[in-house]
């Protein structure tokens, strides 16, 4: 797709502000310029005009100057402030310029405002380099991203690492139609296993408001419940979901540092905690782990947005349970709205709906950890040798 003009030029115009521009000296910079030119243009004025025509001439060149003063001084702030990463405008940092002998150099304020505190002392074994986790299963994908299982990872250690980072951690579940009344069995189960003592808030979504009970144990924890639009299939809810939560982002209606996106009928089965936190984050589906790409449940049909050819594939993710930062679920949500968006208007629904569209994007977009099949195991599957620990279960889906 062919850039716009302003985002080609860009870093160019960013690059023009940082030279000539800063908050400390563009006034006297600016003064000293066009108060130059102003004696001239006066000069001019006097010389060669008649008095009535001198008069309009002087309020229009004093009228353009300050236009144009205010204009470029709010251009350049904009840019010089702007935050911006990939668009959302959501996610910024504010930085000034430093002295004017090196006005490329930036400060930026927050550096020093908060010092990260760092991790108390901690009894656990030393880790043994020379020793493999596991020589069962892969731990680590091509890309360097860890695949999280039983045995990988130290609560104790991630827990007071997370800590000092005082973070906020929000579940989304969906429970529109019947499927409310699988939410009390959702949150009870959350409330027991899912992140125990950090701070969590629950975004229910519903179109049965007034049917849900939302009561948790922890007083670290919040639970709020939004309405939605009902739907007439469980299909059109799965593709709704992605558009939902990426206005909601934006909104700053789910307003924390991590997100936790789950299906209503999964059921918490054994502790999840922040071992499953990180940029982005999928899970393996139980079903497929073992297949090679002609086993994949993919989208094959290229007329799909959600196609990929026969010769790509990593995994096969599930939808029904995804972590990240806000800002990644942001740009996985909306790519996959728009995604559905497209397929709509065609009159395409993908294999998989919204899951298909979900492994696309991840084949683009590496997940930065995996979480392995332990964490959703369907409840009618045998349990394999590798499966050590089973932390979700598929709930029924007959309601």
């Amino acid at each position: 797709m062919k850039e716009s003009s302003t985002k080609k030029h860009a870093p160019a115009l960013l690059e023009m502000c940082t030279m000539f521009w800063d908050t400390d000296t563009y006034v006297l910079d600016i003064f000293i310029f066009r108060s130059i030119v102003v004696a001239a243009a006066i000069f001019f004025i006097y010389k060669y005009t008649e008095n009535t025509t001198r008069y309009f001439l002087a309020i229009l060149l004093f009228s353009l100057i300050v236009i144009v003063t205010f204009a470029d001084s709010y251009f350049c702030r904009s840019w010089l402030q702007s935050g911006r990463r990939g668009g959302t405008g959501n996610i910024s940092i504010e930085c000034r310029h430093s002295t004017q002998e090196d006005r490329r150099e930036l400060k930026c304020d927050s550096l020093d405002e908060q010092p990260v505190p760092s991790l108390p002392s901690i009894s656990y074994e030393k880790p043994n380099i020379m020793q493999p986790q596991s020589s069962e299963v892969m731990t680590v994908t091509p890309w360097l991203a860890p695949v999280v299982w039983t045995g990988t990872f130290n609560r104790d250690i991630l827990n007071k690492d997370f800590e000092r980072k005082n973070c906020t951690i929000g579940l989304t579940v969906f429970a529109l139609g019947g499927y409310w009344k699988l939410l009390k069995r959702f949150l009870e189960s959350a409330d027991k296993f899912f992140m125990v003592g950090h701070r969590v808030i629950y975004y229910v979504y519903t179109d049965l408001p007034e049917k849900v009970e939302c009561i948790t144990t922890h007083t670290d924890r919040k639970c709020k419940v939004y309405k939605t639009s009902s739907y007439d299939s469980r299909i059109r809810v799965f593709m709704k979901r992605m558009e939902i939560l990426q206005l909601d982002i934006k909104s700053k209606v789910i307003n924390v540092q991590y997100l936790v996106c789950a299906d209503v009928d999964l059921v918490f089965h054994n502790d999840v905690g922040v071992e499953i936190l990180g940029d982005l984050v999928a899970t393996v589906h139980p079903d497929y782990y073992k297949n090679d790409r002609g086993g994949l449940m993919y989208e094959r049909r290229e007329s799909s947005q959600a196609y990929i050819p026969g010769n790509e594939g990593d995994f096969y993710y599930q939808a029904n349970f995804f972590a990240g930062t806000v800002l990644e679920i942001y740009r996985l949500t909306k790519s996959c709205d728009e995604a559905i968006k497209i397929d709509d208007s065609k009159g395409i629904i993908a294999v998989n709906h919204d899951e298909s569209h979900f492994n696309k994007y991840l084949l683009y977009h590496k997940p930065t950890k995996l979480l392995s099949p332990e964490y959703i195991w369907r409840r009618d599957l045998p349990v394999k040798p590798e499966i050590k620990t089973i932390r979700i279960i598929h709930g029924e889906k007959n309601v």
